[in-house]
């Protein structure tokens, strides 16, 4: 019976050593393969970024919004974009501009 027994355990050992081997595999390919954990990571990060940059764009296009409905409506808002981007000045204002003296630079 014994060597039965034996024999048996040893031919299973082949199987078992190859299922072993699978088995490594395959938790190889899971945590390093081009479509495992580190690919689900850099497609979470990725993800992460995106939903951040829709959601600046968003704010920002919700401003822009805002400020042209603004520009529609209120008269304020459009005399302030005026003066600021044209440079409008009302009749009974005078404008002095002071230039810099040569060689000196803005930063």
């Amino acid at each position: 019976m014994r060597r039965a027994q034996r024999n048996s355990a040893e031919r299973r050992k082949p199987v078992l050593l190859l299922l072993a081997a699978v088995g490594v595999a395959l938790v190889y390919t899971i945590l390093c393969g081009g479509q495992g954990v580190r690919r689900y990571v850099e497609l979470r990060h990725d993800l992460d970024m995106r939903e951040g940059q829709a959601y600046e764009r968003i704010t920002r296009n919700l401003a822009m919004s805002e400020h042209l409905e603004g520009l529609r409506t209120d008269n304020r808002v459009l005399e302030q974009v005026a003066r600021s981007t044209l440079g409008v000045v009302d009749e009974n204002e005078i404008v002095i501009v002071f230039r810099e003296p040569p060689g000196t630079h803005r930063h």
